[in-house]
C-alpha cells in the first residue's frame, strides 16, 4: 500500500491506485452539493439546467466526468512520453485536485470542461509535433469554442493553441485564420440549434472579471501547504526533465506549464472558494508530481511527501 507500489503500470498498481482514489470519491458523494445554476453563466444553460431536475443524473454525470477526466489526463501524459515509464500518480493527483472544487460531484463548468480541457492540451501537443497542423488546429479551436460555450471563463485557454502553433515551426497566416474559424464554429451550430428548438438565438458571450481568493481557513492553508511541498521538492525533477529530454518533450512540458497558468486564471473567474482555484492547476501538478514521485532518489522522502499531500487534500475535503 506504500506509494512506491504506484510506480508501475501493472494490474496490482492500478488496483492500489483505485484504493487511494476511493476516499476522495466517498467524500465527494457524501458532500451535500447544490446543483450548479447555469443561468447567465453559460451559452448552454437552456440545455444544462434541466439536468438539475434529476439529482441522481446530475451526480452520476458529475462523478463520472471527474473519473474519466483523471484517466484521460494520465493517458495523455503517457501518450506524449512525459513520463519515462508508467505510474499511477497522475491519475490520483488529478482526481484529488478536481475533487477540491466547490461543485465536485455535480455538473459544473470545471467538471464538464475538465475533460475538454485535457482534449485541448492533447491536440495542442499534437500541433507542436506536426509539420502540417492545420486540421489539428481546426479541431483544437473547435474544442476551445465549445469550452467557451460551457462557460465564458474558458476564453483564457484559447491562447494555448496559439502557443502550440508557434512551437510547431509551420507558421502561416492560414493557420491563424483556421484557428479563429474553428473557434467560432460551435457558436454557429449553437445558434442553429437554438433556432430549431425556439430558444433565444442571441448568444451571451460575456466574460467576467477574475476574482482571486487567498487561503484563509485552516483547511485551505493545509491544502496549500501540502501542494507547495510537492512543488518545492519536485521542481528539480521537472527542471531535469526539461534539460535532458528531447526537444519535443521539452516543448510539451513548457506548453503544459503555460497552459496551467491560463487554467488557473480561468478557474479564478468563477471561483467561490480557494479550492476552485486549485482545480485549475491539476494538469501541470499531475505531471510534476508524477515526475517527482516516480524518479525520487530518496524513497522515504517521497513517501512522506506523498502522505503529507494526500492527507492535506483529505483534510480539506472533510
Amino acid at each position: 500500500m506504500l506509494p512506491r507500489a504506484l510506480k508501475k503500470n501493472t494490474p496490482q498498481s492500478i488496483s492500489i491506485a483505485i484504493l487511494y482514489a476511493l476516499p476522495f470519491l466517498v467524500l465527494i458523494l457524501l458532500q451535500d452539493v447544490k446543483p450548479y445554476d447555469w443561468t447567465g453563466k453559460s451559452n448552454l444553460s437552456v440545455y444544462l439546467n434541466p439536468i438539475n431536475n434529476y439529482i441522481w443524473l446530475n451526480r452520476l454525470l458529475g462523478v463520472s466526468l471527474l473519473l474519466v477526466t483523471s484517466i484521460y489526463a494520465q493517458f495523455v501524459f503517457y501518450k506524449y512520453r512525459l513520463f519515462a515509464k508508467g505510474n499511477q500518480f497522475a491519475f490520483i493527483v488529478s482526481f484529488a485536485l478536481l475533487s477540491c472544487g466547490s461543485y465536485a460531484g455535480s455538473l459544473a463548468p470545471w467538471v464538464l470542461g475538465g475533460l475538454l480541457l485535457i482534449r485541448l492540451i492533447d491536440r495542442s501537443f499534437d500541433i507542436q509535433r506536426s509539420n502540417n497542423p492545420n486540421m489539428i488546429i481546426l479541431e483544437a479551436s473547435f474544442t476551445a469554442g465549445v469550452l467557451w460555450m460551457i462557460s465564458s471563463e474558458f476564453i483564457w485557454v484559447f491562447p494555448i493553441i496559439i502557443f502550440a502553433y508557434f512551437y510547431s515551426g509551420s507558421l502561416q497566416i492560414k493557420g491563424f485564420v483556421i484557428s479563429l474559424f474553428g473557434f467560432v464554429l460551435p457558436f454557429y451550430f449553437l445558434i442553429c440549434l437554438n433556432y430549431l428548438f425556439g430558444f433565444n438565438v442571441v448568444v451571451d458571450a460575456s466574460v467576467h472579471l477574475p476574482l482571486y481568493f487567498i487561503p484563509s481557513t485552516l483547511s485551505e492553508l493545509v491544502l496549500l501547504g501540502g501542494c507547495l511541498l510537492v512543488l518545492l521538492i519536485g521542481f528539480r525533477y521537472l527542471f531535469k526533465a526539461i534539460i535532458i529530454n528531447k526537444v519535443i518533450i521539452k516543448n510539451h512540458l513548457v506548453l503544459l506549464i503555460g497552459s496551467t497558468a491560463l487554467c488557473v486564471v480561468s478557474a479564478s473567474l468563477s471561483a467561490s472558494s480557494f479550492g476552485d482555484i486549485i482545480v485549475g492547476g491539476f494538469p501541470a501538478f499531475g505531471v510534476l508530481s508524477g515526475l517527482y514521485f516516480l524518479n525520487a532518489s530518496k524513497i522515504w522522502l517521497m513517501e512522506i511527501t506523498f502522505f503529507i499531500w494526500y492527507g492535506s487534500v483529505l483534510f480539506f475535503l472533510m
